[in-house]
């Protein structure tokens, strides 16, 4: 028997693949901060809360996606040869 995506339910190992954070993480969430997960749902002959696919991507619809930005590289460390390079420069310069 066949059973469509939008009926399944999304166990804390599911949510927390798709969330791409440690199902610890979502126990943790679930006791600390409710509200910063989808709704969750005590199903009848389960074991601990469920959520529905459908009100997962519901709840991620509302969030717009965001553009990363890349901040500009600091510079590191000089190399040697960038050492010895100003070295020679400024006894160049120096003449």
């Amino acid at each position: 028997m066949h059973i469509p995506p939008e009926m399944k339910w999304l166990t804390v190992k599911d949510l927390a693949e798709i969330l791409r954070l440690k199902p610890q993480t979502i126990y943790n969430r679930l006791c600390t901060q409710p509200d910063s997960l989808p709704p969750a749902t005590r199903v009848p002959g389960f074991r601990g809360p469920r959520w529905s696919v459908r009100m997962v991507r519901e709840w991620q619809a509302q969030f717009e996606p965001v553009e990363l930005l890349e901040a500009p590289r600091r510079p590191g460390r000089p190399t040697k040869a960038d050492m010895v390079a100003r070295r020679r420069l400024a006894v160049y310069l120096a003449k």
